[in-house]
């Protein structure tokens, strides 16, 4: 593209969504607005997927983002494809309503580089937010989940609980920060985003400072999202697929990612020519490369538990 935006051979981060389906109804998560249907990503695709990515090492893995990943049939199978291909790491998200202990043991001794559970400070805040959801069965799941790793003496998953901050909870992410920090690898805090359609919308603060023009994102230029039926998406935050890019059904990713539609977007977004960009031109989430962090919300680290005092 240019030299400060190279176009990468391949992608360095790929994202995957085995399935859109989940048990939750969570009040923030834009889910519910998907124009696309719902389904299962079939197994020869997954393969297919993995066995391209395979060749390019550096490649990091998120195989299941988005929707619940525990009701896809397949997934301790492509858990175990996604860690006997050499990519990495690996990453999973789950709400832990579906663990159990042959789950849990399962899903450690596939090696598994990373495990989030996403859960609320407390069972009032919790039942408002993860509708349908069983507070203390979460809880007892993830301790469970803690219990037998340390059983197993490995270090692997790394574990991370998260939250998303909102009015209601918000005083006391400190306690709740300080409180898993004794059990888990990392806590993270995101604020609300990617809700009511508002694609990559994320909440005023001192952190998300305005700039004086848009910058690209550099989503569009080390990142890849295919979705369950094969369709590739802007981003991770482009739930509809407002634009069409291509399906790796009928192309490779590499195919897809070189292509020509894919580089309009990319040239849009070196020229900051995005008012006509339904995805994009309302999103902030690019800023997130262009502050000191580097990523949104609050990260706590148990090397880092002292900036909680």
């Amino acid at each position: 593209m240019n030299k400060d935006f190279p176009l990468l051979a391949f992608p360095e981060r790929l994202t995957i969504e085995i399935t859109n389906t989940c048990n939750l109804a969570c009040i923030m998560c834009p889910r519910h607005n998907a124009e696309n249907g719902t389904g299962f990503m079939q197994l020869d695709l997954y393969r297919n997927i993995i066995e391209e990515a395979r060749h390019h090492l550096s490649v990091t893995l998120v195989p299941f983002f988005r929707g619940e990943p525990l009701l896809h049939p397949d997934l301790f199978e492509m858990i175990e494809i996604a860690s006997k291909s050499g990519l990495g790491p690996i990453q999973l998200a789950t709400n832990a309503t579906l663990l159990n202990e042959d789950t849990s043991t399962i899903i450690i001794k596939s090696r598994l580089d990373f495990l989030s559970f996403s859960i609320d400070i407390d069972k009032k805040n919790y039942k408002s937010t993860h509708v349908g959801g069983d507070y203390e069965k979460v809880i007892n799941n993830i301790d469970n989940f803690i219990a037998i790793k340390k059983t197993m003496n490995t270090n692997k998953p790394e574990i991370q609980v998260s939250t998303v901050e909102t009015t209601e909870n918000r005083h006391g992410l400190h306690e709740f920060a300080e409180y898993w920090l004794e059990k888990v690898d990392r806590v993270r805090i995101y604020p609300a985003h990617s809700t009511n359609g508002a694609f990559g919308s994320l909440e005023s603060s001192n952190k998300y400072p305005d700039f004086e023009q848009r910058l690209p994102c550099k989503k569009v230029f080390n990142d890849i999202v295919i979705y369950w039926d094969g369709t590739v998406a802007v981003c991770n935050h482009d739930w509809n697929r407002r634009e069409y890019i291509g399906n790796i059904i009928d192309n490779s990713i590499q195919e897809v990612w070189s292509g020509k539609k894919y580089n309009e977007i990319r040239k849009r977004h070196i020229k900051g020519k995005l008012e006509n960009d339904q995805t994009c031109k309302e999103c902030d989430h690019w800023k997130m490369y262009y502050i000191k962090e580097g990523s949104i919300g609050k990260l706590y680290e148990k090397q880092n538990k002292a900036l909680l005092h």
